[in-house]
C-alpha cells in the first residue's frame, strides 16, 4: 500500500485522537474505547502495582527469583543476560552515532544495523520469556489488559455508561475476555508512537496546526492537563515537525515518512556544524567530503568541484592520494 493510500486512514486515527476515543464493533453493539489522560493512566497504573504485589504475597515468584532458578540449573545464565544487555547498549550507541551523522549513506547502513540488532534482540528476550514462564509480574500484566478493557470500554461517547457492569465482566468465560483482549489491541495498535508520528508530519495535520501558533489549547479545546496521552504525544511531534518544516525544504517523499525526516532533520543540521566548522578558505575554494557518494551530495545538497567524484573514485583513478592531494579536495590551504 502506497503512502499516498494510507492518507484516509490516517486522518481517521486523526479524527479519533481529537475526540478522545475510538470505536469497536461487538456483536451488534458499538463499544466506545476511551483514550486515557496521564490521571486515568496513573490510577491504572495503581492498580497493576496492587496486583503484582497481591501476587507476590500469593507466592507466585519473582522474574528475578525464576532467573536466578534457570541459572542454577545451567537453562539461563548470567551470561546470557550481559548479551542482552549489550545487544541494548549497541542499539542504543548506534542510535547516537547515527543522531550525528551527516551522510545519507551511513545512515541508511546504520538503520539497516539498528534493526537487525532490534531483531536479534526480540529473538533473545522472547527465549528468555518463554524459559521465564509465569511470575509475578507476567501474571499482572495480564491482568493489565483486563483493567484496561474493563476501565475504557463505554456504552457512550461521553464514557457515562460502562460497558460491562461489575457483574457482567466477571461472568465472561477466559475466552471471552481473551477475545476482548485481542480486538482492544488489533484497534489501539492504530495509535501506535510511528502512527502518530506520520500524522504530525502529514500536511493535512500541519495545515490545522500552523492556525494553533503553537496553542495547544486552540488545537484540541482543552487544558494540557486535561489531555489523552495520544493528544499530547500529537501536539509535541507536531511542533518538532513544523519547526522542521519551516526552516528546511525536505523533498515530498521525506514529507511523508517521519523516520526519513527526522533523519535528514538530523542530517542536514551536521552537515551545516560540518561545513561552517571546516569553512574552506580562500575564494572559490570548496570543500570535498571524504567518503560522500555522488547520492549523498546530492541529498545533502551539496556540489563538488570534482565533477561529483568521491575521494575514493579519485583515488583509484590516481594510484591513490598524497596528502597535498586530499588538502587540495577539501578546500584546505596551508
Amino acid at each position: 500500500m502506497s503512502k499516498n493510500a494510507d492518507i484516509p486512514l490516517l486522518r481517521k486515527a486523526y479524527a479519533c485522537i481529537i475526540q478522545g476515543f475510538c470505536t469497536l464493533p461487538y456483536n451488534d453493539d458499538l463499544i466506545y474505547i476511551r483514550h486515557f489522560s496521564p490521571i486515568e493512566q496513573a490510577e491504572i497504573d495503581e492498580e497493576h502495582l496492587a496486583v503484582l504485589n497481591e501476587a507476590k504475597k500469593k507466592g507466585l515468584p519473582s522474574e528475578e527469583d525464576k532467573l536466578k532458578d534457570l541459572a542454577k540449573e545451567g537453562l539461563w545464565t548470567k551470561e546470557d543476560e550481559v548479551d542482552i544487555e549489550n545487544k541494548k547498549f549497541y542499539i542504543s550507541s548506534d542510535e547516537s552515532t547515527k543522531r550525528a551523522e551527516f551522510l545519507p549513506s551511513r545512515v541508511e547502513e546504520l538503520n539497516k544495523k539498528i534493526q537487525e540488532g532490534r531483531e536479534k534482540l526480540r529473538e533473545r528476550l522472547a527465549a528468555r520469556m518463554e524459559l521465564i514462564g509465569m511470575t509475578a509480574e507476567s501474571f499482572a500484566s495480564q491482568k493489565l489488559n483486563e483493567i484496561y478493557i474493563y476501565k475504557s470500554f463505554f456504552k457512550d461517547k461521553d464514557f457515562r455508561e460502562a460497558f460491562f457492569t461489575p457483574e457482567e465482566y466477571d461472568d465472561l468465560t477466559r475466552e471471552e475476555i481473551g477475545y476482548l483482549i485481542n480486538l482492544y489491541n488489533d484497534r489501539i495498535k492504530e495509535f501506535q508512537d510511528r502512527n502518530i508520528r506520520r500524522i504530525a508530519c502529514a500536511a493535512f495535520f500541519q495545515n490545522y496546526y500552523s492556525l494553533c501558533e503553537d496553542n495547544i489549547y486552540n488545537l484540541f479545546g482543552k487544558a494540557i492537563v486535561s489531555l489523552t496521552f495520544y493528544q499530547s504525544e500529537l501536539a509535541t511531534y507536531g511542533r518538532y515537525f513544523k519547526h522542521i518544516i519551516a526552516n528546511s525544504k525536505p523533498a515530498e517523499d521525506i514529507l511523508e515518512d517521519p523516520d526519513k525526516l527526522i533523519d535528514w532533520s538530523n542530517g542536514t543540521q551536521n552537515t551545516k556544524k560540518l561545513l561552517d566548522d571546516n569553512k574552506p578558505q580562500g575564494e572559490g575554494a570548496a570543500m570535498a567530503i571524504v567518503g560522500a557518494t555522488a547520492d549523498d551530495l546530492k541529498k545533502m545538497g551539496l556540489k563538488k568541484d570534482t565533477g561529483e567524484k568521491s575521494f575514493q573514485e579519485i583515488a583509484r583513478e590516481k594510484g591513490g592520494l598524497s596528502m597535498e592531494d586530499i588538502m587540495k579536495l577539501s578546500g584546505i590551504q596551508r
